[in-house]
């Protein structure tokens, strides 16, 4: 049996992800107890610049629907924003108690480590089953170099496929909701 493509790369990429998740999630306590205010102005704003910003490049780009779709969402977010606006301190002293919370419970901090330990081991497990899905493996004898006999069979099982990236929704779903519940106990 002969395999027509190298998937090294996308194993490779799969571990810095995880690396990288590892890292932001060990930053990100510290910074939401710094300044929780911040970071919710931060999104409010981030939302309405990137909307904008869609709105500007649709337009610029001559995609008219693109840039109707994303004024009209523009001016949603500018309407949520004036509305949540005043309610920002409140929601920053909500964060500021979570945090705080979570901080006092060492048992959360482990088992939100854990579950990005968890959630990088399945994608990287995800990613080598994605790979054997979509290889099409000759079996076969063939006749003539090894990307004409890989061009031969080039068929993927669709379904497969799609029950690949189902399963990878639901567990990762599955992992952030049992994550969700435990810090709620938590806190």
């Amino acid at each position: 049996a002969t395999s027509g493509s190298n998937y090294n790369g996308y194993i490779i990429a799969t571990v810095i992800l995880g690396i990288i998740a590892m890292v932001l999630s060990g930053l990100t306590l510290p910074i939401l107890m710094c300044m929780p205010g911040a970071l919710i102005k931060a999104s409010l704003g981030g939302m309405i610049v990137l909307s904008g910003a869609m709105v500007v490049f649709s337009f610029m780009s001559g995609q008219i629907f693109g840039g109707i779709i994303g004024a009209i969402f523009f001016l949603v977010f500018l309407c949520y924003a004036k509305a949540v606006w005043s309610r920002i301190p409140f929601a920053a002293v909500n964060l500021l108690t979570a945090c705080t919370a979570v901080r006092k419970n060492c048992g959360a901090i482990v088992i939100a480590y854990f579950m990005t330990a968890l959630t990088f081991a399945w994608s990287v497990l995800w990613a080598i089953s994605l790979m054997g899905v979509w290889e099409e493996v000759v079996t076969q004898n063939c006749v003539g170099t090894q990307s004409e006999c890989l061009a031969q069979t080039s068929s993927v099982n669709y379904g497969y496929l799609f029950l690949l990236f189902l399963s990878l929704f639901f567990t990762e779903q599955v992992i952030q909701n049992t994550t969700h519940v435990i810090v709620a106990g938590t806190v």
